[in-house]
């Protein structure tokens, strides 16, 4: 330590112009900048470049926003039904922010890449059962539009959701859900460039006649109607795409698949899983810190109890619609399926803080 160093630590009030001592913790924060309590000793780049990026009025305006309506009402307010005082002490658990995102994503693509590329020089294509390649021609495209129909709640999640760390977690899950769409449109034009006769249309065409498909249509629907961010995140997340995303990207493009000879569609459903298991995580960690919440937990759980029960009966219904639609492969184990993704949504209702078992009557 330099002897200027020193004398500024041994500084008392006098010294000071404005005569007020400081400790050395006092000090230190001062130096530091530091504006808001990490999560540990130290602040991460992830705190360091998500928290406090956004205006808000508990943490910025101190006498409110400066436009407000004709009416007196100001230009955003609370938003949801569920409260806290605590939303900015939330972190996601995978710390993801623009850099690592990118990165992510980036990632995900080229392993879809690489699975197409050596598909093509190796004739993988050809191994596709005849059954697999006209269920593909049918739905691959479908699949696409559930995927994308998560896109536009997550947009209008975004703008009124409280605490930033809240904020990214909304807006990059939605842009993983337009990556992953996107994908597996690229997907069915290889596969079109592979085997012939994929049009897209016959993929949305199945999305809005198919019978089986109309559950989740409904679903992710009525969802793009929700104005309560907190609720478009516990029917999306908590919900849709433990049962019906779950279902379609695990026990479709990875387990089914690979009965029927094809090793390149798991890939893809592999890269959209792991997108979903950074989800799960983050949305098990938040829906906990709303039912604990020491000044609103108990109000919280009956709250979100409730959207769990009005949502949950649309996915068991997608769930089963889509189930029998995937008993037309030959050797699908529909009933394992099914049975493996109702446990994985059981384990992340207990997971978030909430009773999976009371939903029981509910789910069937």
């Amino acid at each position: 330590m330099s002897e200027s160093t020193k004398k500024a630590d041994a500084r008392t009030g006098a010294d000071r112009p404005d005569g007020i001592e400081l400790t050395r913790e006092q000090r230190d924060q001062e130096r530091s900048f530091q504006w808001f309590k990490p999560e540990r000793k130290k602040a991460s780049m992830y705190e360091d470049v998500t928290l406090d990026t956004t205006h808000s009025l508990e943490r910025h305006f101190r006498w409110g926003y400066q436009i407000h309506f004709a009416d007196g009402r100001p230009t955003y307010w609370d938003a949801s039904a569920v409260k806290s005082n605590t939303w900015w002490d939330f972190r996601d658990p995978g710390a993801l922010w623009e850099r690592n995102f990118y990165q992510t994503a980036t990632n995900y693509y080229r392993e879809c890449r690489s699975a197409v590329g050596v598909a093509h020089s190796n004739a993988l294509f050809k191994q596709f059962s005849p059954e697999w390649v006209e269920f593909l021609r049918d739905h691959i495209h479908a699949v696409a539009q559930a995927e994308y129909g998560l896109v536009m709640p997550m947009a209008n999640a975004v703008r009124p959701s409280r605490g930033d760390c809240q904020l990214n977690c909304i807006s990059f899950q939605g842009c993983y859900k337009l990556r992953h769409a996107e994908a597996l449109a690229l997907y069915g034009m290889e596969l079109d460039t592979a085997l012939g006769d994929f049009p897209a249309e016959r993929g949305t065409r199945s999305f809005m006649e198919h019978p089986a498909w109309q559950p989740a249509r409904d679903f992710l629907e009525r969802l793009d109607l929700v104005h309560d961010w907190v609720e478009v995140v516990v029917a999306a997340n908590l919900v849709f795409e433990p049962l019906v995303g779950v279902l379609l990207r695990r026990e479709l493009l990875m387990n089914a698949a690979s009965e029927q000879g094809d090793v390149v569609s798991p890939v893809f459903g592999r890269t959209g899983q792991a997108e979903w298991d950074w989800g799960r995580a983050w949305t098990a960690a938040f829906v906990a810190d709303l039912v604990e919440d020491p000044d609103f937990g108990p109000q919280n759980r009956d709250v979100i109890d409730g959207w769990l029960r009005t949502w949950t009966p649309a996915a068991e219904a997608a769930v089963t619609a889509l189930g029998e639609l995937f008993e037309q492969l030959p050797g699908a184990d529909v009933a394992a399926g099914l049975a493996r993704v109702r446990e994985g949504f059981a384990e992340l209702v207990e997971q978030s803080g909430l009773k999976a078992s009371e939903l029981e009557g509910a789910a069937r």
